[in-house]
């Protein structure tokens, strides 16, 4: 009886160490806009696309898929390499607007902390999220006007 049950730890932890990923967090990000490059290839690529708006203060979802897939796509369309930065120093701990991107299995979170800082990464990701600086986004794809704009409609 013993043997057994011996045997049978064995075969489930070898079972659950075989099906694991293994991942290595020590890996370096390959470059600042890595999650950003993947987001926008995902969204332009997909006809399953979400796009849902979250206020953080009063806990307000609205789902922006109409408006929001475009904007998603024309926001990233206008980075330039200059706008993808280190984490600021002076960077809110709360974002006051969050973008859920779902894409097939994949959700993409875009914390918006105000006119000028974004930072992009997927629900899973392991590396550290994109920093963007968007003071020189073109107004009409700016993330912080366009959730004040939903919000008071």
């Amino acid at each position: 009886m013993n043997k057994k049950l011996s045997l049978l730890f064995l075969l489930f932890t070898f079972l659950f160490i075989t099906s694991c990923e293994v991942v290595d967090y020590n890996k370096k990000k390959p470059n600042n806009f890595f999650y950003t490059k993947d987001l926008y290839n995902k969204v332009t690529s997909s006809e399953n696309v979400k796009v849902l708006l979250f206020e953080t203060n009063l806990h307000k979802e609205i789902d922006v898929t109409t408006e929001g897939v475009d904007t998603v796509k024309n926001f990233i369309e206008n980075l330039k390499n200059e706008s993808f930065i280190s984490k600021p120093e002076d960077l809110s701990e709360e974002a006051p607007y969050k973008f859920f991107v779902d894409i097939d299995e994949d959700r993409y979170v875009i914390n918006v902390y105000d006119d000028a800082s974004v930072s992009l990464h997927p629900w899973d990701g392991v590396y550290s999220p994109d920093y963007i600086n968007t003071s020189k986004v073109y107004k009409a794809y700016n993330l912080h006007k366009f959730s004040k704009y939903i919000l008071k409609k």
